[in-house]
């Protein structure tokens, strides 16, 4: 992993992006307001909190943490969450927690495989 382990980062699963989206189209015109920009609300978590979730689910493999110190910079420079209070006024919501993103992850392989 070239992050820190405790590097706080914003992160969606592609299924919560998609269901956000198809909220948003389903939505009537005037529940936006003057603009529909906004940013969608993400779950922040660590690298660490990723590793754990994914050895819950019986991953044996080893993760090399090796930092690349300018990927780091810039990862630190992001903010460090997306609360997004008008998305989640129009009732879209992250993420539960790590457990659920590696769970959509899994979803997404089994799909492809």
């Amino acid at each position: 992993c070239p992050l820190a382990p405790h590097t706080r980062v914003p992160v969606a699963s592609v299924q919560n992006v998609v269901r956000s989206f198809l909220a948003l189209q389903a939505l009537p015109r005037g529940r936006f307001g003057s603009t529909r920009v906004m940013n969608l609300p993400a779950l922040t978590v660590t690298p660490a909190e990723l590793a754990a979730a994914v050895a819950a689910k019986g991953a044996t493999g080893r993760i090399v943490w090796q930092e690349d110190a300018p990927l780091q910079a810039i990862v630190e420079g992001w903010p460090r969450a997306f609360t997004s209070a008008r998305a989640l006024s129009l009732g879209l919501a992250p993420d539960a927690d790590a457990a659920a993103l590696v769970d959509a992850y899994l979803e997404t392989r089994r799909q492809d495989a």
